[in-house]
C-alpha cells in the first residue's frame, strides 16, 4: 500500500508539474514571510526546562516576588586602587542615573549612602577593632592632609615622620613612603597613577578595587537585541568620563542581559554562517555523488523549499527558538537532503538501465519510496522521542526536526518529481554506477566470505567501547556553552570566583524563622556567610556605637568641615629639599625608604633637567597623582564616623525591597565558601544548603537540577526512540533477524561515538545531549536503505557497488559536512553539538558499510519485491 501510494504521488506530481511548482513557490514565499515576522530566539537557558518541576516553580515564585533582580545589567568597574574604583563607579553610576530614557533605575548595591554611613557599625567586632587601631595610628597624617591636601604637605609630613616629629607607626610610615615612591616613578615614566590613601591608611584591609553597578535598562523587544541601546550607552558614558584602562579604570558589562546579548550574537552569526557553509558543502558533495548538475539543482531546490516550510512550522509551533533548537536549520540541511539523494540516484540509475523519464519517476518512487517513508518514520521517532521529556530545549528541537523529516518526505515525493520533469536530466554524465570507494570490492568479499569474523569482531569492538563509554560525564554548567572569550562571560566568571554571584536564596515566613535558618546555614562549612535584612542592624549595636563615637572623638575634629585649600605645586620644591635632607640620616635598611630615596633622587634630577617654566607642570602632575583621591577618602571616613543607631524601621526602602518580598516573606542570601566554577564545589554547596533549607533557589540549583533533568531526558528519549524505531522496523520488516541486522550497526556506532568522546575528554552538555537519540534515528536510515536494496537486488549484485550504497555514502557525507560546520562555531555549545554529530555520523557510516553487509549475508534469503530492471 505504501509503495503504491508513493508511486501514485510521484507520478501525479510529475504529470502536474507546473501546478506543483507554483504551489511550492507560493508556500515558500509565505513561509519566508512567516519566518521573518514571527520566528525569534530566546537565550534564557532556564526556559529550556519545563516550568512544571517543583524547583522551577519555586524559582519562578522567587522571580515573581523580586522581579527587579531580573533583566538587569551588572557594570563591573575595576581600577588600579580601591580609591579610584570607588570614585569611578560613583561618577559612572551618577551619569547613568541621569539617563532616565535608557535606565529605569541605577544602583550601587555595595555603596549605598546607608552602607557608607554605617560601614563601621556593620563590621564584626574584630574587624572594627583592627580598623579603629589603624585609623588612630594614621590620625596625625589624616588631620594635616585634611587641612592642606597638597604635595608640599605630603613631603613635609614624611620629613616630620622620619624625624619622629609626628607620631606615626613605623609600618604606616614605610607603607606611606613606598606608595608615594610608586607615584613618583609613575609620573616620571609618563604613566597614569593615583596614590591609594585607603591602602596607606588600612594596608591590605583597604582593598576593594572592584565595584559593581546594577542597572535596569528600558528594554526594546522590537529589536533583536533588546538591551543593545543600554549597553551602548554604558560604554559611551564610560568613554566620556575617561574611565578607560589608560586612566587606571576598566569598565566591563555582564549580567543575564549582557550574556544573552553576547550569546545571541554568537549563535546568530554562527548559525547563519554554518547554514550557508553547510549548504555549500552539501552542494559540493551532491555534485560528486549525483554526477548531474540538473539532478543537483533539483535536489538543492527541494532541500531549500523543505527548509523554509519547516522554519514556518517552527514559527507557528514554538515562536521562539532556544539555544539548542536554533540549530534545526543545519540539522535539516544535513538530514533533509537524504531522501532526495536516494530518490535522485535511483531515478538516475533507472535511466541508465534504459527506462524513459515517466517510468523512471514512478519506478524510483516504488523502489525507494517505502524505504524513505520508513526512514522518515524512524528519524522522526528519534526526534519526537524528546517530546515527553522535561527538557523543553531539545523537546522543541525534536518537534521541529521531527516534523521536518515528514516535510522532507513530502517535498521529495512531490516537488522533486516536478523539478525532474522540468529539468529532464540527460542519461549521460554519471559514468559507471556504484560507490567507487577504494576497497569496495574488498568490503564485498569480506562481507560474503567471512561474515562471522566481521560479526564477532564488531561484537568485540562494541564490548570495548561499552567499557570506555562508562566514563562519560555531563557538564551542567551552561557558562561552558558560551564563548569564554566574551566580555560578559569572562567578567561573570570573575564574579563567581569571588562569591559575588551564584549565591542561593531562601524565603522564610518571618524574622524568627530567618534567625533559625541563618544560624543553621552559617554552621555549614560550605557556606561563607548568610545575609538577611537583619544583617543591616548591628548585633552588638551599643558596643559598636560606643567604639565609633570614641573613634569620632579622636579623628572627628581633624576631619570637620571642608578640606583646606592645597598649597600650590611650586611650594613642594622646598619641601622636597627638606625631605631629602632628612632621608640622608635615615638607615638605608628600610626597603620602603630606600625606594623613596631612589624615587626622590630621580625627581630632583628631572626637575633640574626640566626646561624653564616646566617644573611647575611636573610638580602639578605629581600633586594630582598623589592627592586626587584624598578628599573623597577623607569624606567617606567622615561620613562613617557620623553613624547613629539603626533599627529595621530605619532601613531605606530601596534596601528593604531587596530583602522583604511583597507578601511579607524574608529573603536570606547564602554565599558560598568555595569557587563555584568548580563543579564539585557547586554540587557540595547546593546539596549542603538544600539539606538545611530544602526550598533554596538560585543559579547553582538551576545548573545542578537542569543537568539531572537533561541526563534523565536523554536516557528516556534514547530508550523511547529505540523502542519506537524497533517497533516500526518490525511492523515493516516482519522479521526479528532483519530488525536486528539494522539495529546492530546502529548501536555499535553509538557506543563507539561515546567511547571516542570519553577518550577525547569531551563531556555531554545541554547542547550536544540530543546527538545520540538523533544519531539513532538518522543512522537507522542507512541500514534500512541497505536492507531494502538487498531485497530488490538482482542475483549476484554486490551491495556495496549499488546506487543505494552510493546514496548511503553521499547522504552520510552531506550530513557530516553539514554537522561539521557546527564544530567550527564560535559558540562552544553549538560547536560541541557539531563535534559529537560528526563523530557519530562517521562511526555510523563505518559501522553500516563494514558490518551490515556481513549481517545481510548471514540472514536467510530476503523476500520482498524485486526490481524489473
Amino acid at each position: 500500500m505504501l509503495g503504491s501510494l508513493t508511486v501514485r504521488c510521484a507520478g501525479a506530481a510529475a504529470r502536474a508539474w507546473p501546478i506543483v511548482l507554483v504551489l511550492a513557490l507560493a508556500a515558500s514565499a509565505g513561509s519566508l514571510w512567516a519566518v521573518r515576522a514571527h520566528l525569534g530566539i530566546n537565550t534564557d537557558t532556564a526556559d529550556m526546562i519545563s516550568p512544571s518541576l517543583d524547583w522551577r516553580q519555586r524559582y519562578l515564585d522567587f522571580k515573581g516576588q523580586f522581579p527587579h533582580f531580573s533583566d538587569t545589567l551588572a557594570v563591573v568597574v575595576d581600577a588600579d586602587t580601591p580609591d579610584l574604583a570607588a570614585a569611578a563607579s560613583t561618577r559612572l553610576a551618577a551619569a547613568l542615573a541621569e539617563r532616565g530614557d535608557v535606565f529605569r533605575w541605577v544602583e550601587q548595591p555595595g555603596d549605598r549612602p546607608f552602607l557608607r554611613r554605617h560601614a563601621l557599625l556593620l563590621l564584626d567586632a574584630e574587624e572594627r577593632t583592627a580598623l579603629a587601631r589603624d585609623l588612630v595610628a594614621a590620625q596625625p597624617l589624616l588631620g594635616r592632609l585634611h587641612r592642606d591636601p597638597s604635595l608640599a604637605a605630603v613631603l613635609d609630613l614624611l620629613a616630620d615622620a622620619l624625624q619622629a616629629d609626628v607620631d606615626l607607626p613605623r609600618d604606616t610610615v614605610g607603607r606611606f613612603a613606598d606608595r608615594f615612591a610608586d607615584a613618583i616613578d609613575a609620573v616620571l615614566d609618563g604613566r597614569f597613577h593615583r596614590l591609594s590613601w585607603r591602602r596607606v591608611m588600612l594596608g591590605d584591609a583597604g582593598d576593594g578595587a572592584r565595584q559593581v553597578i546594577v542597572a535596569a535598562p528600558v528594554l526594546d523587544y522590537n529589536q533583536l537585541f533588546p538591551a543593545e541601546d543600554a549597553i551602548a550607552v554604558v560604554r559611551a558614558t564610560a568613554r566620556a568620563l575617561d574611565l578607560e584602562p589608560a586612566r587606571g579604570v576598566h569598565v566591563r558589562i555582564t549580567g543575564g542581559l549582557a550574556m544573552s546579548d553576547e550569546e545571541l550574537r554568537s549563535v546568530s552569526t554562527g548559525a547563519s554562517r554554518a547554514a550557508v557553509l553547510a549548504l555549500a558543502g552539501v552542494a559540493v558533495v551532491l555534485a560528486l555523488g549525483l554526477g548531474s548538475v540538473r539532478l543537483v539543482l533539483a535536489t538543492l531546490v527541494t532541500l531549500l523549499a523543505g527548509l523554509l516550510w519547516t522554519a514556518a512550522f517552527a514559527a507557528a509551533a514554538v515562536g521562539n527558538l532556544n539555544m539548542i533548537s536554533v540549530a534545526f536549520a543545519v540539522l535539516y540541511i544535513g538530514l533533509g537532503v537524504d531522501y532526495a539523494v536516494h530518490y535522485g540516484l535511483r531515478y538516475r540509475e533507472l535511466l541508465m538501465h534504459g527506462l524513459d523519464h515517466a517510468a523512471a519517476i514512478e519506478h524510483a518512487a516504488g523502489d525507494v519510496g517505502v524505504s524513505i517513508a520508513l526512514c522518515a518514520l524512524t528519524t522522526g521517532a528519534g526526534f519526537l522521542a524528546f517530546l515527553p521529556t522535561s527538557f523543553a530545549g531539545v523537546s522543541e528541537l525534536g518537534l521541529i526536526a521531527g516534523v521536518g523529516m515528514f516535510v522532507s518526505l513530502v517535498a521529495t515525493l512531490t516537488l522533486m518529481p516536478a523539478l525532474l520533469t522540468l529539468m529532464r536530466p540527460r542519461r549521460g554524465g554519471m559514468g559507471r554506477l556504484g560507490v567507487h570507494l577504494p576497497g569496495a570490492q574488498v568490503l564485498d568479499r569480506l562481507g560474503r566470505a567471512r561474515p562471522r569474523t566481521v560479526a564477532v569482531s564488531a561484537a568485540a569492538v562494541a564490548a570495548m567501547a561499552a567499557v570506555l563509554a562508562g566514563g562519560a560525564r555531563f557538564d551542567d554548567n551552561p557558562l561552558n556553552l558560551r564563548d569564554p572569550g566574551g566580555e560578559a562571560v569572562s567578567t561573570y566568571r570573575d564574579l563567581v570566583a569571588e562569591g559575588r554571584s551564584w549565591t542561593l536564596d531562601v524565603l522564610v515566613a518571618d524574622a524568627a524563622e530567618a534567625r533559625r535558618a541563618a544560624t543553621a546555614l552559617e554552621r555549614l562549612p560550605e557556606v561563607a556567610r548568610v545575609v538577611s535584612l537583619a544583617s543591616f542592624v548591628p548585633r552588638d549595636q551599643d558596643t559598636a556605637l560606643a567604639q565609633v563615637e570614641e573613634l569620632a572623638l579622636l579623628l572627628g575634629p581633624d576631619l570637620v568641615g571642608a578640606p583646606g585649600t592645597p598649597s600650590p605645586p611650586g611650594a613642594a620644591r622646598a619641601a622636597l629639599e627638606r625631605l631629602v635632607a632628612r632621608l640622608e640620616g635615615t638607615p638605608p635598611a628600610d626597603t620602603g625608604l630606600a625606594h623613596l630615596a631612589t624615587a626622590l633622587a630621580r625627581l630632583q634630577d628631572a626637575l633640574d633637567a626640566a626646561a624653564p617654566g616646566t617644573t611647575e607642570a611636573l610638580l602639578a602632575r605629581l600633586q594630582t597623582a598623589v592627592t586626587a583621591t584624598l578628599p573623597g577618602e577623607l569624606a567617606r571616613l567622615g561620613e562613617a564616623l557620623d553613624a547613629g543607631p539603626v533599627a529595621v524601621a530605619d532601613l531605606p526602602a530601596a534596601l528593604v525591597r531587596d530583602w522583604r518580598a511583597p507578601d511579607g516573606r524574608l529573603r536570606l542570601e547564602v554565599e558560598p565558601e568555595a569557587d563555584l566554577n568548580d563543579p564539585r564545589a557547586l554540587t557540595s554547596f547546593v546539596e549542603a544548603v538544600r539539606g538545611a533549607a530544602p526550598g533554596a533557589v538560585g543559579t547553582p540549583v538551576i545548573h545542578l537540577e537542569s543537568g539531572r533533568v537533561v541526563v534523565r531526558a536523554f536516557a528516556e528519549a534514547f530508550a523511547l526512540a529505540l523502542v519506537c524505531i524497533t517497533a516500526i522496523l518490525y511492523l515493516v520488516l516482519r522479521r526479528v533477524t532483519h530488525v536486528a541486522a539494522v539495529l546492530a550497526p546502529l548501536l555499535l556506532g553509538a557506543l563507539v561515538s561515546v567511547a571516542v568522546l570519553v577518550a577525547l575528554d569531551l563531556p555531554f552538555n545541554f547542547a550536544n545531549v540530543i546527538a545520540l537519540p538523533l544519531l539513532l534515528g538518522v543512522g537507522v536510515d542507512s541500514g534500512i536503505h541497505m536492507l531494502f536494496r538487498a531485497r530488490i537486488n538482482r542475483a549476484g549484485e554486490a551491495l556495496a557497488g549499488s546506487s543505494t550504497a552510493r546514496g548511503v555514502l553521499t547522504s552520510a557525507l552531506t550530513t557530516t559536512v553539514s554537522f561539521g560546520n557546527l564544530a567550527f562555531s564560535t559558540h562552544p555549545g553549538t560547536a560541541s553539538m557539531g563535534v559529537l554529530l560528526t563523530i557519530g555520523m562517521l562511526a555510523m557510516l563505518a559501522s553500516t558499510l563494514l558490518v551490515l553487509p556481513a549481517l545481510v549475508t548471514l540472514l536467510p534469503a530476503p523476500g520482498g519485491p524485486r526490481a524489473d530492471p
